[in-house]
Protein backbone atom coordinates (compact mmCIF):
# COMPACT_ATOMS: atom_id res chain seq x y z
CA UNK A 1 0.00 0.00 0.00
CA UNK A 2 1.24 3.41 -0.73
CA UNK A 3 2.06 5.89 2.09
CA UNK A 4 0.69 8.80 1.76
CA UNK A 5 2.93 10.33 4.89
CA UNK A 6 6.05 8.66 5.10
CA UNK A 7 8.82 10.33 7.66
CA UNK A 8 12.47 9.02 8.14
CA UNK A 9 14.74 10.54 10.59
CA UNK A 10 12.25 12.93 11.81
CA UNK A 11 14.80 15.25 14.40
CA UNK A 12 13.19 18.63 16.14
CA UNK A 13 13.29 20.85 18.73
CA UNK A 14 12.98 23.94 20.52
CA UNK A 15 16.68 26.17 20.32
CA UNK A 16 18.86 24.48 21.57
CA UNK A 17 16.56 21.65 22.98
CA UNK A 18 16.45 18.90 20.97
CA UNK A 19 13.08 16.96 21.37
CA UNK A 20 13.02 14.34 18.54
CA UNK A 21 15.75 12.63 17.96
CA UNK A 22 15.08 10.40 14.25
CA UNK A 23 11.61 9.35 14.26
CA UNK A 24 9.97 7.21 11.12
CA UNK A 25 6.77 6.30 10.72
CA UNK A 26 4.47 6.34 8.03
CA UNK A 27 0.74 6.20 7.46
CA UNK A 28 -0.91 4.67 4.78
CA UNK A 29 -3.58 5.48 2.28
CA UNK A 30 -6.95 5.84 4.25
CA UNK A 31 -5.30 4.32 7.63
CA UNK A 32 -5.96 6.16 11.08
CA UNK A 33 -2.78 5.86 13.00
CA UNK A 34 -2.34 7.01 16.70
CA UNK A 35 0.89 7.90 18.34
CA UNK A 36 0.35 7.34 22.32
CA UNK A 37 2.70 9.65 24.55
CA UNK A 38 3.00 10.46 27.92
CA UNK A 39 2.99 14.73 28.53
CA UNK A 40 6.12 16.05 27.44
CA UNK A 41 6.96 12.38 25.24
CA UNK A 42 7.25 15.15 21.96
CA UNK A 43 3.90 14.43 20.41
CA UNK A 44 3.01 18.27 19.87
CA UNK A 45 6.40 18.74 18.84
CA UNK A 46 6.04 15.90 16.36
CA UNK A 47 2.84 17.35 14.54
CA UNK A 48 4.27 20.48 14.54
CA UNK A 49 7.25 19.32 12.67
CA UNK A 50 5.47 17.39 10.38
CA UNK A 51 3.38 20.76 9.21
CA UNK A 52 5.92 22.86 9.07
CA UNK A 53 5.13 24.91 12.24
CA UNK A 54 9.10 24.44 13.60
CA UNK A 55 12.37 24.03 12.00
CA UNK A 56 12.65 19.84 11.72
CA UNK A 57 14.96 17.57 9.93
CA UNK A 58 14.71 14.51 8.32
CA UNK A 59 12.92 13.27 5.11
CA UNK A 60 9.05 14.06 5.28
CA UNK A 61 7.40 12.83 1.72
CA UNK A 62 3.51 13.76 1.76
CA UNK A 63 1.85 11.65 -0.90
CA UNK A 64 5.28 10.59 -2.76
CA UNK A 65 6.71 14.73 -2.47
CA UNK A 66 9.46 15.93 -0.21
CA UNK A 67 7.93 19.01 1.54
CA UNK A 68 10.79 19.15 4.29
CA UNK A 69 11.51 22.84 4.45
CA UNK A 70 8.20 24.11 3.30
CA UNK A 71 6.02 26.87 4.88
CA UNK A 72 3.16 25.36 6.85
CA UNK A 73 0.92 27.26 4.31
CA UNK A 74 2.68 25.47 1.30
CA UNK A 75 2.03 22.10 3.10
CA UNK A 76 -1.47 22.87 3.51
CA UNK A 77 -1.69 23.54 -0.70
CA UNK A 78 -0.28 19.96 -1.21
CA UNK A 79 -2.98 18.35 1.19
CA UNK A 80 -1.65 18.36 4.57
CA UNK A 81 -4.58 19.06 7.23
CA UNK A 82 -3.59 20.11 10.50
CA UNK A 83 -6.43 20.47 13.59
CA UNK A 84 -3.84 22.24 16.72
CA UNK A 85 -3.73 21.09 20.30
CA UNK A 86 -6.68 23.47 21.75
CA UNK A 87 -8.32 23.13 18.55
CA UNK A 88 -7.22 26.94 17.45
CA UNK A 89 -11.35 27.87 16.52
CA UNK A 90 -11.39 31.88 15.89
CA UNK A 91 -13.28 32.00 18.90
CA UNK A 92 -14.65 35.93 18.06
CA UNK A 93 -15.73 34.53 14.32
CA UNK A 94 -19.10 33.03 13.71
CA UNK A 95 -18.75 28.97 13.25
CA UNK A 96 -19.69 29.56 9.27
CA UNK A 97 -17.18 32.22 9.04
CA UNK A 98 -14.60 29.33 10.62
CA UNK A 99 -15.55 27.10 8.27
CA UNK A 100 -14.87 29.85 5.37
CA UNK A 101 -11.68 30.17 6.25
CA UNK A 102 -11.20 26.53 5.89
CA UNK A 103 -12.79 26.79 2.45
CA UNK A 104 -10.35 29.34 1.23
CA UNK A 105 -8.16 26.45 -0.74
CA UNK A 106 -11.12 25.57 -2.64
CA UNK A 107 -11.66 26.60 -6.25
CA UNK A 108 -15.12 28.18 -7.08
CA UNK A 109 -18.23 26.53 -5.50
CA UNK A 110 -16.42 24.08 -3.93
CA UNK A 111 -16.09 25.80 -0.72
CA UNK A 112 -19.60 26.84 0.28
CA UNK A 113 -20.81 22.93 -0.98
CA UNK A 114 -18.36 21.60 1.25
CA UNK A 115 -19.62 24.45 3.87
CA UNK A 116 -23.11 22.77 3.47
CA UNK A 117 -21.69 19.36 3.61
CA UNK A 118 -19.71 19.29 6.82
CA UNK A 119 -22.37 20.46 8.46
CA UNK A 120 -24.52 17.75 7.53
CA UNK A 121 -22.09 15.57 8.80
CA UNK A 122 -21.86 17.29 12.44
CA UNK A 123 -25.65 18.30 12.44
CA UNK A 124 -24.72 19.43 15.89
CA UNK A 125 -22.86 22.56 14.16
CA UNK A 126 -26.03 23.45 11.58
CA UNK A 127 -28.00 25.24 14.12
CA UNK A 128 -25.43 27.50 16.05
CA UNK A 129 -24.04 28.43 12.21
CA UNK A 130 -24.08 32.10 13.12
CA UNK A 131 -22.96 31.95 16.98
CA UNK A 132 -19.25 32.95 18.22
CA UNK A 133 -17.24 29.76 17.75
CA UNK A 134 -16.39 30.87 21.22
CA UNK A 135 -19.80 30.14 22.74
CA UNK A 136 -19.72 26.71 21.46
CA UNK A 137 -19.40 23.79 24.22
CA UNK A 138 -15.53 21.95 23.87
CA UNK A 139 -17.13 18.95 21.78
CA UNK A 140 -18.49 21.48 19.26
CA UNK A 141 -15.43 23.43 18.76
CA UNK A 142 -13.65 19.97 18.29
CA UNK A 143 -15.92 19.19 15.42
CA UNK A 144 -15.96 22.39 14.28
CA UNK A 145 -11.84 22.63 14.28
CA UNK A 146 -12.04 19.25 12.51
CA UNK A 147 -14.80 20.18 9.83
CA UNK A 148 -12.76 23.09 9.08
CA UNK A 149 -9.32 21.39 8.47
CA UNK A 150 -11.18 18.56 6.57
CA UNK A 151 -13.30 21.25 3.63
CA UNK A 152 -10.22 21.40 1.23
CA UNK A 153 -10.31 17.97 1.26
CA UNK A 154 -6.18 17.28 2.46
CA UNK A 155 -5.08 14.18 1.61
CA UNK A 156 -3.53 13.54 5.31
CA UNK A 157 -5.06 14.90 8.54
CA UNK A 158 -2.92 15.61 11.66
CA UNK A 159 -5.18 15.67 14.85
CA UNK A 160 -3.45 17.26 18.42
CA UNK A 161 -4.92 15.48 21.36
CA UNK A 162 -8.54 15.73 20.02
CA UNK A 163 -9.80 14.49 23.35
CA UNK A 164 -8.19 16.91 25.52
CA UNK A 165 -10.49 18.66 28.25
CA UNK A 166 -13.95 16.71 26.93
CA UNK A 167 -16.05 14.73 29.10
CA UNK A 168 -15.51 11.02 28.44
CA UNK A 169 -19.31 10.72 26.69
CA UNK A 170 -18.01 13.58 24.50
CA UNK A 171 -14.37 12.19 23.95
CA UNK A 172 -16.34 8.99 22.59
CA UNK A 173 -18.74 10.87 20.44
CA UNK A 174 -16.25 12.79 18.77
CA UNK A 175 -14.03 9.69 18.22
CA UNK A 176 -17.05 7.69 16.29
CA UNK A 177 -17.24 10.79 14.33
CA UNK A 178 -13.79 10.82 13.66
CA UNK A 179 -14.03 7.12 12.29
CA UNK A 180 -16.69 8.04 10.19
CA UNK A 181 -15.24 10.51 8.75
CA UNK A 182 -12.27 8.64 7.42
CA UNK A 183 -14.89 6.05 6.40
CA UNK A 184 -16.50 8.63 4.18
CA UNK A 185 -13.71 10.79 3.00
CA UNK A 186 -11.09 8.23 2.56
CA UNK A 187 -8.74 10.65 4.57
CA UNK A 188 -5.58 9.31 6.29
CA UNK A 189 -5.35 10.30 9.71
CA UNK A 190 -2.58 10.50 11.70
CA UNK A 191 -3.82 11.74 15.90
CA UNK A 192 -1.69 12.04 18.64
CA UNK A 193 -3.41 11.36 22.54
CA UNK A 194 -2.38 10.70 25.88
CA UNK A 195 -5.72 8.53 26.08
CA UNK A 196 -5.36 4.86 24.57
CA UNK A 197 -8.61 3.71 25.64
CA UNK A 198 -10.58 5.42 22.71
CA UNK A 199 -8.23 6.10 20.62
CA UNK A 200 -6.91 2.79 19.85
CA UNK A 201 -10.07 1.06 19.13
CA UNK A 202 -10.68 3.33 15.90
CA UNK A 203 -7.00 3.39 15.01
CA UNK A 204 -5.27 0.96 12.53
CA UNK A 205 -1.50 1.06 14.06
CA UNK A 206 -0.02 2.83 16.62
CA UNK A 207 3.08 3.82 17.64
CA UNK A 208 4.59 4.33 21.05
CA UNK A 209 6.79 7.84 21.94
CA UNK A 210 8.67 8.02 25.07
CA UNK A 211 11.15 10.88 25.59
CA UNK A 212 10.97 11.80 22.05
CA UNK A 213 11.68 8.33 20.20
CA UNK A 214 9.07 5.25 19.59
CA UNK A 215 9.85 2.52 21.81
CA UNK A 216 6.73 0.77 20.36
CA UNK A 217 4.56 0.13 17.04
CA UNK A 218 2.24 -2.68 15.66
CA UNK A 219 -1.52 -3.05 14.98
CA UNK A 220 -3.71 -1.33 17.35
CA UNK A 221 -5.10 -4.56 18.39
CA UNK A 222 -1.18 -5.90 19.16
CA UNK A 223 -1.12 -2.63 21.29
CA UNK A 224 -4.11 -3.19 22.87
CA UNK A 225 -3.25 -6.18 24.03
CA UNK A 226 0.56 -5.29 25.36
CA UNK A 227 1.16 -5.47 29.12
CA UNK A 228 3.45 -2.52 29.07
CA UNK A 229 1.12 -0.56 27.01
CA UNK A 230 -1.83 -1.87 29.32
CA UNK A 231 -0.38 -0.49 31.97
CA UNK A 232 1.53 2.73 30.98
CA UNK A 233 -1.70 3.92 28.96
CA UNK A 234 -5.05 2.06 29.76
CA UNK A 235 -4.72 1.68 33.63
CA UNK A 236 -5.10 -2.02 33.79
Amino acid sequence: MTAVLDVTGLTAGYGPHQVLHGLDLHVDAAEIVVVLGANGAGKTTTLRALSGMIPSKGTVRLRGGEVGGRTSDARARLGLGHVVEGRGTFNHLSVEDNLALGAHLCRGDTGRTQIERWFEIFPQLAPRRKQHAGSLSGGEQQMLAVARAMISQPAMLLLDEPSMGLAPMVTAELFDQIARVREDSGTAMLIVEQNANIALPVADRAYVLESGRFVSQGSASALLDDDSVRRAYLGR
